[in-house]
């Protein structure tokens, strides 16, 4: 919370998308903050205490890095029976390329993790209209946000060369 917020208005200024903030509350990702691009005729709002759906890319994006099996089945028992087979396949996704997007009536949101010494602490995504923000991880905003993610990971004391590598 303390560290990201430059960055994440940098994110939102240069593609003018918002861009929260995601904690773990133990059964989701919870925005405690977002921020918002400085000029922009149009913004996705995402307020402060905002809870992430099951099936949000900031969820599934902790889903991926948990350690805990229980929680993660915790939350997958909220998952529509018939969205089970996509939020399994979003999670390994999410564990290989460390990026997951999601899309629902016309709102993308794409999300990358921050890492501490003892693993995800947090997640950051890019939240905009699909007419606004690319979708997949080679995207230029996509590019932005794994510059951010890797910085505040390595500020944090990640040292994980896959991490390094294997993103973006």
């Amino acid at each position: 919370v303390a560290v990201s917020p430059s960055r994440r208005q940098e994110l939102a200024d240069h593609p003018a998308v918002t861009g929260p903030l995601g904690l773990w509350a133990g059964s989701a990702a919870l925005v405690p903050h977002g921020m918002y691009p400085s000029q922009s005729d149009i913004s996705v709002r995402v307020p402060a205490g905002y809870r992430v759906a099951p099936t949000g890319a900031q969820t599934i994006m902790f889903l991926a890095f948990l350690t805990d099996p229980r929680q993660m089945q915790a939350v997958l028992e909220n998952v529509p029976a018939g969205e089970i087979a996509h939020v399994e396949q979003q999670i390994s996704r999410a564990r290989s390329e460390h990026f997951v997007e999601a899309i629902e009536r016309d709102v993308i949101a794409v999300a990358a993790p921050i890492f501490d010494s003892r693993g995800i602490c947090a997640t950051i995504a890019l939240v905009s209209t699909t007419s606004r923000l690319g979708s997949g991880p080679a995207t230029e905003q996509a590019r932005l946000l794994f510059d951010a993610v890797r910085q505040l990971s390595t500020e944090l004391g990640h040292a994980d060369p896959v991490w390094a590598s294997s993103a973006g």
